[in-house]
């Protein structure tokens, strides 16, 4: 077979040698022709000259016709001469070898030759009926004074013998030239030959046949690069093997794990999902789903989980989703980005290539869940009657102490005094943690209403200023006692939410109420403004700030950013639980942003709604 580089080579030196044949042909043909024609001027003048040495000799001046007449006729023998012609000075014929007679053409051409006298000498070419094409070399002898001498050379002769040494000079090139294309075919053909075995070669490997062998032993770079395949092939082959295990194993657990998995790319289309995840979405098996567009073949809510991928500029998304069927689910998708530094500015630009969603069923913990909250629920209700009346009579207790404490100071003893300081406080102190426990109750109670769905939420449209300016009032004594700066910024123009106002506010103050507890100076900034489809508001603070391992668990019940500190701070982890879930009821989004000692962020999204 052979290779389109070899047609090339091949190619290329044919016509090489070709131009170069033809170019010596052409000059040597030329050189031949000039050559001949040399040859065939001087067989004229060597003619010539024999004649007029004849003429000159006794021949002619003893005018004996029938030793001269012999004498051209052995002239005539010369190969290439067609005839001799002699005239005297007055150009009347001395001899001649035409047979009988001169032929009549002739005589017009001599006619027609000696009209005007000349001496010099001349060839002419003419045709005679008789003798065909020939060249007519006339002589004057002793400058024209002993007459003129006329030899016919046969041009059919002369140009024979070009011809026939032109046909084995084209013999010789066309032999030469055959010679050099054998030459430069097995030339090509051992270039050739090691280059289209790498090629087979490299396909092999490419096909994945990893024990395919090549033998190249040119010695030049062709052997090089043959080693350096050779190499090659061994690396890839160790790579590939390692990938497949690794594909292996990880397909192995791709199939076997619990939760849903499923990867879509950038356009929608599902590339890879386990058979959890088809079972969880009602499908038959994996196939039922790969390959297809998400919308129309799973839930619209993850659609809508989706959606949200692929417009918004967060690498992650976790929503608690519930389907037609009742089934609970916890998704957490992924947002699959690629990283390329520009370089033209050098920014770092991102390129959205899919995402991941992982699903978890977690319909058996909601149903703990509520058995749970419904249990909390009865417990915190049965507890509030016995603790209203604790913390009613601990405060009656602690009234009546306070108002016979200066007439019964006076009267006891210092031992009986310090008793009754004692009472005092221990009473003080029941009332405070008896209204600590009840707090407790309300945010369990509360907490078991969202968890089971029972919180009733009653929206209407409110200014987001007019949210703010409640909230400042609300928390305006938590200011009273700290070196705290606060501020309220509200963008201008800002539409009308559809939002319970109560429950926003709750969300808002407890933000405050976190932001004081944590920061000792500075200040607390609380503010509302649009971005998107969406008004934000956000509490920022200068205070402790939370770390980074930290800011996914606070939002969690029960919780803190540093439990060193939370009888110091007080509270029980429920505040942010709670504003999380009144956020969600809103089907808005709650995150935070912090840095140790520098303070935090504390920022949650409602939508807005025509």
């Amino acid at each position: 077979m052979l290779t389109k580089l070899y047609k090339r080579i091949l190619l290329r030196e044919i016509l090489f040698l070709a131009i170069i044949a033809m170019g010596f042909a052409i000059i040597s043909s030329f050189l031949l022709y000039k050559s001949s024609l040399q040859s065939m001027a001087g067989t004229e003048k060597l003619t010539s000259y024999a004649i007029e040495i004849i003429a000159r000799s006794e021949i002619l001046e003893e005018q004996e016709p029938a030793k001269l007449q012999s004498l051209i006729n052995q002239l005539t023998e010369i190969d290439g001469i067609s005839y001799v012609f002699i005239i005297d000075p007055n150009f009347e014929v001395v001899a001649h070898t035409f047979s009988p007679l001169v032929p009549e053409d002739y005589s017009r051409y001599i006619d027609s030759r000696y009209s005007e006298f000349e001496v010099t000498e001349r060839v002419g070419s003419l045709r005679l009926e008789t003798l065909g094409e020939v060249l007519d070399v006339d002589s004057p002898i002793y400058s024209g004074i002993g007459g003129y001498v006329h030899v016919g050379l046969d041009r059919s002769f002369l140009f024979g013998n070009i011809r026939t040494a032109l046909l084995w000079q084209g013999l010789v090139i066309v032999l030469s030239l055959t010679g050099c294309v054998i030459i430069a075919f097995f030339a090509s053909k051992k270039f050739s030959e090691p280059l289209h075995n790498l090629i087979d070669y490299s396909k092999k490997v490419a096909n994945r046949d990893f024990d395919a062998r090549v033998s190249v032993h040119s010695g030049d770079e062709l052997e090089e690069l043959a080693i350096a395949m050779k190499q090659m092939q061994n690396d890839l082959k160790m790579h590939v093997y390692g990938i497949e295990y690794a594909l292996s194993n990880l397909s192995a657990i791709f199939d076997q794990m619990v939760d849903g998995l499923v990867l879509i790319d950038e356009h929608g289309i599902v590339t890879l999902c386990n058979p959890v995840f088809a079972k969880m979405v009602h499908m038959k098996s994996t196939e039922d789903i790969k390959g297809k567009q998400v919308k129309g073949v799973l839930p619209k809510e993850l659609e809508i989980l989706l959606s949200r991928c692929q417009v918004g500029s967060e690498d992650s998304f976790s929503s608690d989703l519930e389907f037609s069927s009742g089934q609970h689910i916890k998704a957490i998708s992924k947002c699959i980005f690629h990283q390329k530094k520009s370089s033209i500015n050098g920014k770092v630009e991102r390129k959205y290539l899919g995402t991941a969603i992982l699903l978890r069923d977690i319909t058996a913990d909601m149903k703990l869940l509520q058995m749970k909250s419904e249990f909390v629920a009865m417990v915190s209700h049965e507890l509030r009657t016995p603790l209203n009346a604790i913390i009613g009579f601990a405060q009656v207790i602690s009234a009546r102490f306070q108002g016979v404490h200066n007439k019964v100071t006076p009267l006891l003893g210092p031992k009986d005094l310090e008793g009754f300081n004692k009472i005092e406080t221990n009473i003080g102190i029941i009332v405070q943690e008896g209204v600590r426990l009840g707090a407790l109750l309300n945010d369990l109670l509360e907490v078991s209403k969202l968890e089971a769905g029972e919180l009733k939420i009653e929206k209407t449209f409110v200014q987001a200023q007019e949210i703010l300016e409640r909230a400042k009032q609300s928390t305006s004594l938590l200011f009273k006692d700290k070196n705290i700066e606060f501020t309220q910024i509200c963008e201008q123009g800002l539409p009308d939410i559809f939002v319970d106002e109560n429950r926003i506010q709750q969300v808002i103050v407890n933000l405050i109420s976190n932001a004081v507890k944590f920061t000792d100076e500075g200040y607390v900034r609380c503010s509302a403004k649009r971005i998107g489809g969406f008004v934000c508001f956000s509490v920022e603070d200068t205070g402790e700030g939370i770390d980074a391992k930290d800011q996914a668990l606070i939002f969690e019940r029960f919780k803190q950013a540093d439990d060193s500190t939370k009888d110091f701070k007080s509270g029980f982890g429920l505040g942010l639980n709670i504003c999380r879930k009144i956020v969600n009821l809103h089907k808005g989004e709650i995150w935070v942003e912090s840095k140790i000692n520098e303070g935090s962020t504390f920022a949650f999204s409602i939508p807005i709604t025509s």
